[in-house]
């Protein structure tokens, strides 16, 4: 019970938070991403990948993982080249949409 009243506490508190992982299609990254997916569920997760290509499947599978884990709703993979400017600025403005 209070297991689940911290979360539902944390989620409240989180709903406008972002985090942004560079690396996340594989290895550390992605097991980083899915570690603070799991301990920030109200926060929105950006896994940030440069050389995959991202189509509604990966996204599915990537929120199927996760949710094995209890949380997958406010995660996405963006594109992003952390040497490219536009690329940067890019992911930025999206972002700040949200």
């Amino acid at each position: 019970m209070y297991l689940m009243n911290f979360r539902l506490i944390m989620a409240g508190l989180l709903s406008d938070k972002v985090a942004l992982i560079t690396g996340a299609s594989r290895g550390v990254g992605y097991a980083a991403a899915r570690k603070l997916c799991e301990k920030l569920p109200g926060a929105t997760i950006y896994l940030a990948t440069k050389n995959q290509l991202i189509t509604p499947e990966l996204n599915t599978r990537m929120r199927e993982d996760f949710q094995s884990r209890g949380v997958s709703e406010h995660c996405e993979y963006v594109s992003l080249d952390v040497t490219e400017e536009e690329s940067l600025v890019k992911v930025r403005d999206m972002i700040r949409c949200d």
